[in-house]
């Protein structure tokens, strides 16, 4: 019913109509992310300009982890459903690594985007990596509101959404390479361990669904994701 009384609306229809709830998200996304610089300032003894990138990637590292987890979770335990939230918690997490990569742009690249590809080898060059994942989260955000679902009909906006695990992985390997070459604090370590609960619950839930069936289409597009995870986690930590 309320589908249908909204299925012409507007995009600027849309975002009015929500615009109570859209503000809120963004005081809680704000909220979070000067948590984030609080933690890299405070605990870590950064300087502004590098709390505020460092805050934004591991902001949106951890919220990102956290949408995809949200599926998985309320599949295995339907008690703890809060897919009603995850939308706006992976725009949160667009946010912030949106902030990251313009934050970054600035202050190391000074907004040249072709200082980027210093190098085109990616064991090398873990940038690649993260503009790989941001590029996908970019066309992720802009396909996340009710209108694009209705625009991209026939399955193909899901088939887009599909696009974060590949995103997801990109952010992983980036984050990685770069910080655990770096530092590797105890703070990396979690957030990467974060990740890797995100993953073995998609896996979970996949698994869950395959089992003692015929292994179909569906089937082997989620078998091939696994293999190219467990590959790209292997060139991760090489």
């Amino acid at each position: 019913m309320t589908e249908n009384l909204h299925a012409n609306e507007s995009l600027f229809s849309e975002v009015w109509r929500k615009k109570w709830f859209i503000l809120v998200a963004l005081a809680l996304t704000l909220l979070y992310f000067g948590i984030m610089i609080a933690i890299q300032t405070y605990f870590f003894g950064m300087g502004l300009n590098r709390a505020l990138i460092r805050g934004a990637a591991v902001g949106g590292f951890t919220l990102l982890g956290l949408a995809l987890s949200i599926g998985p979770l309320a599949m295995l335990y339907p008690k703890l459903n809060f897919i009603p939230y995850r939308r706006a918690i992976g725009v949160a997490a667009f946010f912030q690594i949106f902030l990251h990569f313009n934050l970054s742009m600035q202050e190391y690249f000074k907004m040249n985007i072709v200082n980027l590809f210093w190098d085109l080898d990616p064991s090398r060059n873990a940038l690649l990596f993260g503009l790989f994942a941001y590029v996908l989260l970019f066309a992720l955000f802009l396909t996340s509101t009710d209108w694009a679902m209705r625009k991209l009909a026939g399955g193909k906006w899901k088939m887009v959404q599909r696009l974060i695990y590949l995103a997801y992985l990109g952010a992983i390997i980036h984050f990685a390479r770069i910080d655990l070459g770096g530092r590797g604090s105890f703070e990396s370590l979690g957030l990467l361990f974060l990740a890797s609960i995100a993953m073995a619950l998609q896996a979970a839930v996949f698994l869950r669904r395959i089992w003692g069936r015929k292994i179909g289409k569906a089937g082997a597009i989620g078998i091939g994701t696994i293999i190219i995870y467990a590959l790209g986690l292997a060139f991760a930590f090489l």
